[in-house]
């Protein structure tokens, strides 16, 4: 038997031991039973701590490198460039788009980290849609790329219809979600 033979069985015999019924664990049980003074004392139960609390340590220690410039252009397909100009729990309630930078401001940004495209994933609907894609998609070809997503509609279930207003907005892509 070679040692990976004599650990594998070393853990299969561990894991037996910790199903409960088993013989092992009916004799620890036993043996506390008879012996009280032998039995190993119990273990308290930690501290409650509220979550807000709770400040965990890193247990990871690893050297932190500052990469100031891509090697290669990158693509970031997961950002958020507009938002709804009014929405509630995550809903958007009107076409209106806010913008959280300019285009020449981004770009700016993009240059000097070496990202080659950005992909928004918040593009809207409607008329903040086709906002979003002239000043962006339509200004800056193969520089950022407006997502849009199914909106369902506010009463009942059933979808609004923006497939094909996306669709003559100019939208790259859709994405899951509302």
């Amino acid at each position: 038997m070679n040692r990976r033979q004599w650990l594998h069985r070393m853990g299969i015999m561990a894991g037996a031991a910790a199903l409960p019924g088993s013989a092992v664990t009916s004799t620890v049980a036993q043996t506390a039973a008879t012996e009280p003074e032998t039995a190993l004392p119990a273990r308290p139960h930690p501290p409650s701590i509220a979550l807000s609390d709770y400040e965990p340590k890193s247990m990871l220690h690893v050297p932190e490198t500052q990469i100031d410039r891509a090697r290669f252009p990158a693509i970031d397909i997961h950002t958020h460039i507009s938002v709804s100009s009014k929405a509630e729990n995550g809903v958007e309630l009107v076409p209106d788009r806010e913008y959280l930078g300019t285009p020449q401001e981004l770009l700016a940004v993009m240059d000097r980290k070496n990202i080659r495209a950005m992909v928004n994933l918040t593009g809207g609907y409607d008329k903040g849609l086709s906002e979003a894609v002239t000043k962006y998609d339509r200004t800056f070809p193969g520089r950022f790329y407006t997502f849009t997503a199914f909106l369902l509609a506010l009463q009942g279930a059933e979808l609004s219809g923006t497939s094909s207003a996306g669709d003559r907005a100019g939208a790259s892509g859709w994405r899951e979600g509302s």
